[in-house]
């Protein structure tokens, strides 16, 4: 993901250490299209079914967790070593500065 806001929508796919396990996995979140959706950033409580199975071909694993802060329940994604989810909050707080500095590799995915 470059600095700027991409001009299509983009699904970026991160390899980071788990927050609880610190093993690597895989997680997925899009980049929406300046133009379309004001640069929107999201992850998989919002995705669409093909996104899912996008993600899931790239080695992303999202299933549904209840989550105490939220008191809901959504996708996020998973850990496939601890089953921990990556809950909202933490895609936007500790990956998108990180992936813009280049702490994580990442694979970007023109949607």
């Amino acid at each position: 993901m470059t600095k700027q806001q991409p001009l299509k929508k983009q699904m970026i796919i991160v390899t980071a250490p788990c927050w609880k396990c610190t093993e690597p996995f895989h997680l997925a979140l899009i980049y929406g299209n300046v133009a379309i959706d004001s640069g929107q950033v999201y992850g998989p409580e919002k995705f669409t079914n093909e996104e899912i199975a996008l993600a899931e071909m790239q080695g992303v694993i999202i299933r549904m967790h209840k989550s105490a802060t939220r008191k809901d329940e959504y996708l996020a994604n998973t850990c496939p070593h601890c089953n921990a989810f990556l809950g909202q909050f933490f895609h936007f707080e500790y990956f998108c500065g990180a992936i813009q500095y280049g702490d994580y590799s990442y694979k970007e995915i023109d949607l």
